[in-house]
C-alpha cells in the first residue's frame, strides 16, 4: 500500500499545539481498528520540509464522526458536523482538525458541488482529488513514514511539477483553476503541459461561470490572502483568471504598485487595519488588496463605476461594506490629492471622516508608507477619530447655542478647533464657543 520514506516522521513536522488533537484521533483509530490517514496539504508540506504544520485533515475509512467524538471526549473538546460531505471538525483548546469519511464523488453537472458516497479504501478517496501532490496520505496510527501515493505525487513534488489527475478536472470543479495557480506560485512549481492544456480549455469555455458567486469569491479571497500576494495576482492575470472571475476585470500596473506596497508593509497595514476597525481588522488585508486590484478598473463616468462595482460584488458575493468601498474609489482618488497638501489635522479629519476603514487603508496604500496620505491615515486611526470636545450638545445649549442644526454645526466647528490645538481645556472650549456665538449674532444683525 505504501513505502517507507527516509524523511523525518510527519508527526515531527506538526506544530506542537496541534499534536494532541492528532494523537487523540490516532488513539481512537487504534482502539477501533479504523483506518485513518493524514491527507492532502499537510502531507505535501511535510514532504517539502515546510512547517510547522498547523492545519491538518484526516480521512477515515469508516465512521469519521464516531472517531472524532471519541477524540473530543478525551480532549474535553467538541465536534462540529458538516453533514453534506461527511466531514466533522474536532475543536479543542482553540484549535481544530477536520476529520472526514473517505469518499468518492460524482459531479451531477459542471461546476456543481459533488455528490459524495463512502469510499472502500483510502486509494479510492485519493484518486478523486485535484492534483497528484494533494493525493497522498500517511496513517495517523501505525507507520508514520508509510506513504500512500497512488497517483505519483511524490515524484511530481521531486520534479517540482503540478499535475491534475483527470482530463475534466477543471470542468467538474473550476475552482481548481484558481487553486492550481495559487499552489504553483506558492510552491514554485511548473504546471505540467497536459494540465496546462486542460486549464486553458476550461478557461476558454468560461467554466468558472458555472460555479456559485460564493465559491468564486472564496477563491479570490484565498489568492489575495497569500503573502506575498502580488506574484499570485500576476499569475492570475497571465492565465486570465481575473477576467474569469468577473468579465473584463484585469490587473493594471497601478494595482501591481499598490499590491507591492501591501506585500512589503503587510505587518504595518495589518496594524493600521486593527487601529481602524478593531482586532478583526487585522484579518482584512486581503480586502484592501481586493480594492487595489479593483481600483484602476473602477474608472470612468459615475454610472460605469457603479455598474462595475455592482457586477463585481455580485460575481464574488461580496459584503455590503466592500460594495460601498468600491463606490468610494473615485472619491478616494480626489481625497488623496487633497490630503497630500493638508497642513492641519482638522483638514485631514474632514477628508477621512466619511470614508470606511477599507477605503482609508486603500488610500494609505496608494500613497505608500512614506507619504503624507499614509501618515494622515495613521494619525486618524490612532488619534484623530477618537478626539471629542469636552462640551456636549447640552452644554452648548446652556451657553446660548440655538436649538436645531446650529448645535451640530457648532459641535463640528468646536471639534476642528480641538483637533488643531486651538483649545486645550473645558474653559478654552467655553470661551471659544462664546466668541463663536457672538460672531454668529453679529453676522446675523449685519446681514440685510
Amino acid at each position: 500500500m505504501g513505502r517507507a520514506l527516509p524523511e523525518r516522521a510527519w508527526t515531527q513536522a506538526l506544530a506542537a499545539e496541534v499534536r494532541p488533537l492528532l494523537e487523540a484521533v490516532a488513539d481512537a483509530a487504534r482502539r477501533h481498528g479504523t483506518p485513518a490517514y493524514l491527507v492532502g496539504g499537510a502531507v505535501r508540506d511535510w514532504l517539502l520540509g515546510r512547517g510547522p504544520i498547523r492545519e491538518a485533515d484526516v480521512a477515515v475509512v469508516g465512521d469519521a464522526r464516531a472517531l472524532a467524538e471519541e477524540a473530543a471526549t478525551h480532549l474535553g473538546g467538541r465536534v462540529v458536523a458538516f453533514e453534506r460531505f461527511g466531514t466533522v471538525r474536532l475543536v479543542a483548546g482553540g484549535l481544530y482538525v477536520d476529520v472526514a469519511t473517505a469518499r468518492v464523488e460524482r459531479y451531477p453537472a459542471p461546476g456543481a458541488l459533488p455528490v459524495p458516497s463512502p469510499a472502500r479504501s483510502i486509494e479510492e478517496d485519493l484518486v478523486r482529488r485535484d492534483f497528484s501532490i494533494n493525493a497522498m496520505a500517511v496513517p495517523v496510527a501505525g507507520d508514520e513514514r508509510a506513504l500512500v501515493d497512488p497517483c505519483g505525487g511524490l515524484q511530481d513534488l521531486q520534479a517540482r511539477r503540478l499535475r491534475a489527475l483527470h482530463p475534466r478536472s477543471f470542468e467538474d470543479d473550476p475552482t481548481r483553476l484558481f487553486r492550481g495557480v495559487r499552489l504553483a506560485v506558492r510552491l514554485d512549481l511548473a504546471i505540467d503541459s497536459t494540465t496546462a492544456a486542460w486549464m486553458r480549455r476550461a478557461i476558454a469555455a468560461r467554466a468558472v461561470d458555472t460555479v456559485s458567486a460564493e465559491r468564486r469569491g472564496q477563491e479570490v479571497r484565498r489568492a489575495l490572502s497569500e503573502q506575498p500576494a502580488l506574484p499570485v495576482a500576476r499569475a492570475f492575470e497571465r492565465w486570465g483568471l481575473w477576467d474569469a472571475a468577473c468579465p473584463t476585470w484585469h490587473l493594471a500596473p497601478e494595482a501591481e504598485r499598490v499590491l507591492a506596497v501591501l506585500d512589503e508593509e503587510a505587518a504595518s497595514f495589518e496594524a493600521l487595519l486593527e487601529a481602524l476597525a478593531g482586532p478583526s481588522g487585522r484579518q482584512r488585508l486581503w480586502a484592501v488588496r481586493l480594492m487595489a486590484v479593483s481600483g484602476p478598473w473602477l474608472v470612468g463616468p459615475p454610472e460605469r463605476v457603479r455598474q462595475r462595482a455592482e457586477r463585481l460584488a455580485e460575481r464574488l458575493a461580496l459584503t455590503r461594506e466592500l460594495r460601498e468601498s468600491f463606490l468610494q474609489v473615485p472619491t478616494i482618488r480626489r481625497r488623496q490629492r487633497r490630503l497630500a497638501g493638508a497642513r492641519r489635522p482638522s483638514t485631514a479629519d474632514r477628508l477621512l471622516q466619511d470614508l470606511g476603514p477599507l477605503s482609508r487603508a486603500y488610500l494609505a496604500a496608494r500613497g505608500g508608507p512614506s507619504s503624507p496620505d499614509y501618515n494622515w491615515v495613521g494619525w486618524f486611526a490612532r488619534v484623530g477619530r477618537h478626539v471629542r470636545p469636552r462640551l456636549t450638545g447640552r452644554d452648548l445649549l446652556a451657553l446660548g447655542c440655538p436649538e436645531g442644526p446650529a448645535v451640530g454645526r457648532m459641535q463640528r466647528a468646536l471639534r476642528a478647533a480641538v483637533l488643531d490645538g486651538r483649545v486645550r481645556s473645558r474653559a478654552d472650549e467655553q470661551r471659544w464657543v462664546r466668541r463663536r456665538l457672538l460672531a454668529w449674532r453679529r453676522a446675523s444683525i449685519d446681514s440685510p
